[in-house]
């Protein structure tokens, strides 16, 4: 927080201003999602779920085949797997209290600590934003894939189970490319504990043993521990889900007269899934 030093004693400003410096340098499942800034008056949201599917023999399964048709003629017509649905935005919240000693007090080893409790606030509001979302991914993926062989824990190839689900996908998905995995930790261990990840075989960009190279298998790898272990997703970002944001993480200040002030940190947003067969879900990893 040592670059916030020069904010004045105003303890909103400086809890706006380490919130703005915090919130990009944090990666988790809320960065895959397509992020549209919504009106925080809308209670709610309207959207379409296409409901298709993919063949490699076929193309999209919804639909039949194509009739010969002779002159004068019309072909059949098809329905279209349309869903219509509408969600609605949950807001969240957590505050805190700050008494008058402290508000009086204005030392810069006082301001870091509020900064840092501050940001944990966001970081618990965050995290369960992101929990829920994981939750949601896995109900709402279209796609699934079940490893073949085991555990990577018990011997199964990660690489062979992960280039099955890449090609399983791009099949289901019309011929389009998953961007990213979204992994828990534990698991992504195993993998960086394989000499393959760290060299040319699977990238294009070979750095010193024990360092990660860029997008492994073409993929960027999040983790999050809120993933369960033994499980993962891939998919094509920004594709699958919209996350509508009508308020983030906004802060409001309130005066308590002698007792103090309190801080509140609102966050207001809602998920959908118009596109969810560019989503998979991951099993027996």
């Amino acid at each position: 927080m040592g670059s916030l030093d020069q904010i004045p004693v105003d303890y909103k400003k400086y809890l706006d201003a380490a919130i703005k410096e915090y919130l990009p340098s944090k990666k988790g499942a809320i960065d895959l999602f397509d992020l549209k800034v919504m009106d925080s008056g809308l209670v709610t949201h309207e959207y379409v779920r296409r409901t298709q599917s993919y063949s490699s023999s076929k193309g999209w399964t919804s639909f039949d085949d194509p009739d010969p048709v002779a002159d004068g003629a019309r072909p059949t017509a098809d329905d279209i797997g349309l869903e219509t649905n509408t969600s609605a935005p949950t807001r969240y919240g957590k505050g805190f209290r700050l008494d008058q000693a402290i508000l009086n007090a204005g030392t810069p080893i006082i301001r870091d600590y509020i900064a840092k409790f501050g940001l944990e606030k966001v970081e618990i509001i965050r995290n369960y934003v992101n929990r829920t979302l994981i939750t949601n991914m896995g109900t709402n993926a279209a796609q699934s894939y079940s490893g073949a062989n085991g555990t990577w824990a018990s011997g199964a190839d990660p690489f062979d189970d992960i280039i099955g689900m890449q090609s399983a996908f791009k099949i289901q998905a019309g011929g389009i490319d998953a961007d990213f995995a979204l992994i828990n930790p534990t698991n992504f261990a195993t993998l960086r504990k394989d000499l393959r990840i760290q060299s040319t075989i699977y990238t294009t960009k070979s750095l010193e043993t024990g360092t990660i190279t860029p997008r492994p298998l073409g993929l960027d790898w999040v983790e999050d521990q809120a993933v369960t272990a033994g499980t993962m997703f891939i998919g094509k970002k920004g594709l699958f889900g919209t996350l509508f944001v009508t308020e983030n993480m906004a802060t409001y200040e309130t005066s308590e007269g002698a007792a103090g002030k309190t801080y509140d940190i609102m966050h207001k947003w809602e998920d959908q899934y118009p596109l969810p067969y560019y989503l998979m879900k991951c099993t027996t990893i």
